[in-house]
């Protein structure tokens, strides 16, 4: 089965983050204020969730440095332009990895009866990280004023959110059974028999 916790997988975040820091201050000695902006978001949300969340499985938190690298590529490097093809895997990948960790962890309190309806499961998931690039690429006309290809782009965004539900719910039937453990804690115990009796 595998294994979603693996020490292999934060070993590699973390020589993500420190490379994505690197990136950031690059940015900053040129002066690219927004684009350090936004990596700077990145990079504080992959420190966050990879030293400090407990909730992801640590194969979601190097994804989720994966897709920030691919970023950090793009805004260091004009990767955006300057490779065809790059602006759009970049949405795709983001789009996956995103909905994928965030989907999770937003939905981490209902999981378990999803396991029995795994394609509402894909739904939910699916439908959230369209949400999610609907968001972005309003962001991305109004703050950015970036628009490359916005048509493809919502495209893009969308095939991630559908692969990220599909792997979601394939993922419900990976988990470890300390995971399904420490799930079913956070929900409340049921009341006991004698409880009920004597009401």
């Amino acid at each position: 089965m595998l294994n979603l916790d693996n020490k292999i997988y934060v070993v590699a975040a973390w020589i993500g983050i420190a490379v994505l820091a690197a990136a950031l201050v690059l940015l900053v000695l040129r002066g690219s204020w927004l684009n350090a902006l936004l990596l700077g978001a990145f990079l504080a949300a992959a420190t966050a969730f990879v030293a400090f969340d407990q909730r992801l499985p640590s194969l979601f938190d190097l994804l989720f440095v994966v897709a920030a690298l691919l970023n950090a590529v793009g805004w260091t490097w004009q990767a955006y332009t300057g490779i065809p093809g790059y602006d759009e895997f970049a949405h795709f990948f983001t789009s996956f990895t995103v909905t994928l960790s965030l989907g999770f962890l937003v939905y981490r309190s209902v999981r378990e009866p999803f396991r029995q309806h795994r394609l509402h499961f894909v739904l939910v998931i699916a439908s959230f990280g369209i949400s999610l690039g609907a968001f972005w690429e309003i962001f991305e006309w109004a703050i950015l004023r970036e628009l490359i290809n916005p048509v493809v782009d919502i495209i893009m965004d969308s095939l991630g959110a559908v692969l990220a539900g599909f792997a979601a719910a394939w993922f419900l039937g990976v988990e470890s059974e300390p995971d399904r453990a420490a799930s079913s804690r956070t929900r409340p115990a049921p009341p006991a028999t004698s409880e009920i009796a004597g009401r």
